[in-house]
């Protein structure tokens, strides 16, 4: 395990404002971060509660920061904990907080400089102009330039001795994203470029990741989500994560593990339906395929799905969901349309009865 890095701070910057999570801060590495890099400083750290990023809570925390007027903010955490201070530090100026969603895109303004720290390996928002928000338990997606943070720091050492769930969690939303992302319609050059490094690096080396307290692998996972978050900023997120949002907030599933669940689902799917394709489009999707099947080193397309269930057994995440429990009207309220759109193959409601059928048991 290598020495926490001490991050510098300017000396005109008196005032921190630092948002991380409850558990996040009883790590040893956390507080010793931020005892080496603010020592000289005035903080306050505020540590969010809810499980999942919302309304009520964000209201909080820009009274927080309006009432300590900070010359920096800094956070600490997971996709959550980064989602609550971009979204915070552009909402500043409104009146009432309900009032976001009301803005309209490049109308979100920067308030103070903002770091981030990620403390997982996994949705890559230190790096994407996008945030997620839930009210009454229903997602909402944000994005604005000036959502993007303007410094990140990547330390191995934050996250390991991390949980096995959250680990996989945490590479379950990066590989999601990344191969959403390649098979998305948005998809073009640079975007596949990114989620291939980051189809590579994660395939090579998630069972070290999973299995031990590994610096170099842990590293190296960082840089696969930092690539998925760069590859999704092109392209956004497809059908997985359309779909997922309804389990994270109604079945308490951490995020990845409910996207991971759909992925060979869809994959499938799309496999299955290609020839529905008009001819342009089926060269397209056909070509991403390829370069899958290259990345997982697999001959044939339905192989890629065969691996990607072997990874979700391999992780040992134990997600076992009840038809009874399933409200279909709570379900079609949750889902992301514009995230289905994006998937190269139509999905009605009809269809994700059926992906249902498959899901719930």
């Amino acid at each position: 395990m290598g020495n926490i890095p001490k991050i510098k701070i300017s000396t005109n910057i008196d005032k921190i404002f630092i948002l991380t999570g409850e558990n996040i801060f009883k790590k040893k590495s956390v507080k010793l971060l931020i005892k080496s890099s603010f020592f000289r400083k005035e903080i306050k750290i505020y540590k969010k509660k809810n499980f999942l990023p919302d309304i009520l809570e964000l209201n909080k925390i820009v009274k927080e920061i309006k009432s300590y007027k900070p010359d920096l903010l800094v956070a600490i955490g997971g996709g959550g904990v980064i989602d609550y201070l971009k979204i915070a530090n552009s909402v500043i100026h409104l009146s009432k907080i309900k009032d976001i969603f009301f803005l309209k895109k490049n109308n979100f303004k920067k308030y103070k400089k903002l770091i981030v720290i990620p403390t997982t390996a996994g949705s890559g928002a230190e790096v994407t102009p996008g945030a997620v928000l839930y009210k009454n338990k229903i997602k909402y997606n944000f994005t604005d330039r000036n959502l993007i943070p303007d410094k990140f720091y990547l330390f191995p050492e934050l996250i390991m001795g991390t949980k096995r769930e959250l680990k996989s969690s945490a590479l379950f939303d990066s590989f999601s994203q990344s191969i959403e992302s390649l098979i998305s319609y948005k998809s073009n050059k640079i975007s596949q470029k990114n989620s291939l490094s980051s189809i590579r690096l994660i395939l090579k080396n998630y069972k070290t990741f999973l299995d031990n307290n590994n610096y170099e692998v842990t590293k190296k996972m960082q840089i696969a989500a930092n690539y998925s978050g760069k590859s999704i900023s092109l392209t956004s997120t497809g059908a997985p994560h359309a779909l997922s949002y309804y389990l994270s907030s109604n079945f308490g599933l951490y995020h990845g593990n409910s996207v991971i669940v759909y992925l060979p689902i869809v994959l499938e799917y799309n496999i299955r339906n290609v020839n529905i394709l008009d001819k342009t489009k089926k060269k397209k999707f056909s070509y991403r395929l390829k370069i899958l099947r290259r990345a997982f080193s697999v001959k044939s397309d339905l192989q890629i799905v065969k691996k990607i269930k072997s990874m979700i057994k391999y992780s040992k995440i134990n997600i076992r969901l009840k038809k009874k429990f399933l409200d279909e009207k709570k379900q079609k309220k949750s889902i992301k349309i514009e995230r289905l759109k994006n998937n190269p193959i139509p999905i009605d409601y009809r269809q994700i009865n059926l992906f249902n059928k498959k899901l719930f048991l």
